[in-house]
């Protein structure tokens, strides 16, 4: 049985690098995929944030009133 208190060192500085490649990525990361009829409902919770809608097959964003298309600017 592996003694936990001796992985903390180690778990910390995975964590600190989990961390550190969210707030500043060196790459693009994908959109998270959602049917049109699943995003979240509460936009300004999510304003600025993007998405990919998987039916309308287009990115959207988040105003922070409704869920815009990337290709047209139409709320969906």
């Amino acid at each position: 049985m592996r003694f936990i208190a001796n992985d903390i060192p180690g778990l910390r500085l995975e964590l600190e690098r989990a961390f550190d490649s969210l707030n500043n990525p060196r790459q693009p990361t994908p959109l998270w995929p959602v049917a049109a009829a699943d995003l979240p409902p509460d936009t300004a919770r999510w304003k600025n944030c993007t998405l990919w809608v998987e039916d309308l097959n287009v990115a959207a964003v988040s105003d922070g009133a409704d869920w815009i298309r990337l290709d047209t600017g139409a709320p969906i």
